[in-house]
């Protein structure tokens, strides 16, 4: 028997990203139209946190240019990405 929680989209979305799903969080979000940064931020916050000593910098500005970030962010050692 399935909980509320996993019959509402928005819960069941938030639980495949908490599990680190991110395939299948971003297409769950693109059927139920919800927000898909989500996916992209959690991806590159586990990137960032567990790859950072072979972290390639494409692999960092291909996730902010899915976000569509403007800014410039400063990483230690590393030159700004703008």
């Amino acid at each position: 028997m399935k909980s509320l929680s996993e019959t509402v989209p928005v819960h069941r979305f938030q639980h495949l990203v908490r599990k680190r799903k991110f395939e299948e969080a971003d297409e769950f979000a693109k059927r139920f139209h919800l927000d898909r940064q989500s996916v992209i931020k959690a991806k590159l916050i586990v990137l960032l946190q567990e790859n950072q000593p072979d972290l390639r910098i494409d692999e960092v500005t291909s996730f902010l240019a899915e976000l569509q970030v403007t800014s410039c962010l400063y990483f230690s050692g590393w030159l700004s990405l703008c």
